[in-house]
């Protein structure tokens, strides 16, 4: 991933990885871009340079620039909504025919009104990716994603076209109603008369569940274990329509992760690892994350 494209997904700036290939202007051009919505971002990125040493012709522009942006802190920045754009590749992807989701988040909160979901987490990337290089698995298909959060697994799929119909399912009404449509609206697509995309409140194990499912998706929704059993209900009330459901989950804490799955089994369900960040080359993404394929 080149410096534009980890700038444009707001990598945490000392995860930055200055490439040479990108010109000092284009990297200029961008972060002035970047700075008319989070000047803060920017000012860490300038110190970063800095202290780095890198850009050394360009140096005078570098300073000056974060000489104007000293008096700027987290604190204008905290609650303040960035438009982030993640990029992915597939198989198929040819020079200058690029994939991306834009995606409106509050990138220095971990939560916000009781969601996680002004924020992208990894596990949700990482679907992304699996998605795009196993796209037969999706085509034509019926998909319900369960915590959807930003909506960019979604969003993604339905840029792709894979979908005959997706239910975007979240239990925050409030997100579903106002966030994500904004991220559906922020990628140019339109629900207006298109009863293909179903944006909808779905508390696990409480609410219906649509009965023309044929896959199940989820991205970091096993990170509370008090969840869980609610959670592997809804999962296996789901196989009850559908035959997979593909979980990507955020490794943080090997006894959680041993709960959820010693929750799937207790419950008469079948649980396999089938992807694991570990196992790709040239990855960006920085915590370990596996997809675990859910069957009866």
């Amino acid at each position: 991933m080149n410096i534009v494209d980890q700038l444009y997904a707001r990598r945490p700036v000392e995860t930055l990885s200055f490439d040479s290939e990108t010109a000092f202007e284009t990297l200029r051009d961008q972060l002035l871009e970047i700075k008319q919505i989070n000047a803060y971002y920017v000012k860490k990125v300038l110190k970063r340079i800095i202290d780095l040493g890198l850009y050394i012709d360009d140096t005078d522009w570098i300073y000056d620039e974060y000489v104007t942006l000293l008096n700027v802190t987290d604190k204008d920045q905290y609650s303040q909504i960035d438009s982030i754009r993640y990029f992915f590749k597939n198989k198929y992807e040819i020079d200058g025919d690029r994939i991306y989701v834009d995606i409106y988040e509050k990138p220095n909160l971990i939560s916000a009104s009781g969601t996680t979901g002004f924020r992208t987490w990894e596990a949700s990337l990482f679907l992304c990716e699996y998605i795009l290089q196993n796209e037969i698995l999706f085509k034509d298909q019926n998909i319900l994603e369960l915590g959807c959060g930003t909506g960019i697994c979604s969003i993604l799929l339905e840029k792709m076209q894979y979908p005959q119909k997706i239910y975007v399912t979240d239990g925050d009404s409030e997100l579903i109603s106002n966030q994500l449509v904004r991220n559906f609206e922020l990628n140019k697509i339109s629900r207006d008369n298109n009863s293909n995309i179903v944006l909808q409140r779905l508390w696990w194990n409480e609410d219906k569940i649509p009965n023309d499912i044929d896959i199940v998706i989820g991205a970091d929704i096993t990170f509370d274990a008090s969840l869980f059993d609610s959670l592997c209900q809804c999962l296996l009330e789901c196989l009850t329509y559908c035959k997979i459901c593909l979980i990507s989950a955020t490794i943080r804490n090997q006894d959680t992760t041993d709960s959820f799955i010693l929750t799937t089994k207790k419950l008469g369900m079948k649980i396999e690892e089938i992807s694991r960040t570990e196992t790709l080359e040239n990855t960006t993404l920085l915590a370990p994350v596996v997809i675990y394929k859910i069957s009866k």
